[in-house]
């Protein structure tokens, strides 16, 4: 689910295609949730998030199926049907991978081949295991207007959602390389291994100056991947060795309330006296 916000940031942030491309649901969806005028009040990361969610589903469908996986890491006929299903889950019905700025075709690349990765946190492990979510300090509030103000100039949410911590456990992999900055792992999650001598470069037909950027991105060869190979339907999912001990709900304001009430009305134990001589 997070590649597909992370697909549809990347493509939000690129600008539309054509007249069917979802970048025009997601700004008119963007209007109604964040009305032009009102970003002081109403701007939040979430309903960015809300306003791709629809698409984000439709994207982790192909995603998460291992029929499509093994098509995106097989061979130049299976990676272009599996382009031409996204193509059209995305309103884009001329779209090709490209070796730069393509979020798709680094999935293709560096991704489909391999396991999905377990979370990097869990609510249990989380420091928001409360009934109440920690105050949030004035960094945030800084973050939160700084942000607010640049949607306010551009009104496209996909910059926003590419650096917001909920995408970062797509960002940075544990098989991706180390970066020091978050914004070069950000950009190296469009950007497709193309210089590796297993993917060909296909020039446009367009007559015009050759730039990696526009050219098409093929690998030649299926993905070396025993994990293709041996993967069965539904996916193992790897179980942490320390497993946290199961807790129970945290009770709200009003349940603690009501249980001191009912401790404090149920009768107390008679005890006898102490005997003196």
């Amino acid at each position: 689910m997070l590649t597909g916000f992370l697909i549809c940031a990347h493509r939000w942030d690129a600008g539309p295609t054509g007249d069917t491309d979802v970048w025009h649901s997601w700004t008119r969806r963007t209007d109604l949730l964040i009305p032009p005028g009102t970003e002081g009040d109403t701007f939040s990361a979430s309903r960015l998030f809300a306003a791709t969610y629809p698409e984000a589903v439709k994207i982790a469908a192909p995603i998460a199926s291992l029929h499509w996986r093994r098509l995106a890491g097989g061979n130049p006929a299976g990676q272009r049907r599996f382009a031409a299903e996204i193509a059209h889950r995305l309103g884009h019905p001329d779209y090709h991978p490209k070796v730069s700025q393509d979020p798709i075709a680094h999935w293709i690349d560096q991704d489909c081949w391999r396991p999905p990765s377990a979370p990097t946190h869990t609510y249990r492990g989380s420091r928001y295991d409360r009934a109440r979510a920690p105050k949030a300090d004035a960094g945030a509030h800084d973050r939160h207007d700084r942000s607010a103000r640049w949607f306010s100039w551009k009104r496209t949410g996909g910059k926003t959602m590419l650096f917001h911590r909920t995408l970062a456990p797509v960002v940075i992999r544990d098989w991706s390389p180390h970066l020091e900055l978050f914004v070069g792992a950000v950009e190296a999650t469009a950007s497709s291994g193309w210089a590796t001598p297993d993917v060909e470069l296909l020039t446009p037909t367009t007559p015009s100056t050759y730039l990696p950027q526009i050219a098409d991105y093929i690998r030649r060869d299926p993905a070396p991947s025993d994990y293709l190979r041996t993967a069965t339907t539904p996916l193992p999912w790897d179980q942490p060795e320390n497993r946290p001990t199961r807790l129970s709900r945290p009770l709200s304001r009003s349940e603690r309330d009501r249980q001191r009430r009912s401790k404090a009305r149920r009768p107390q134990p008679q005890t006898a006296p102490a005997y003196k001589e």
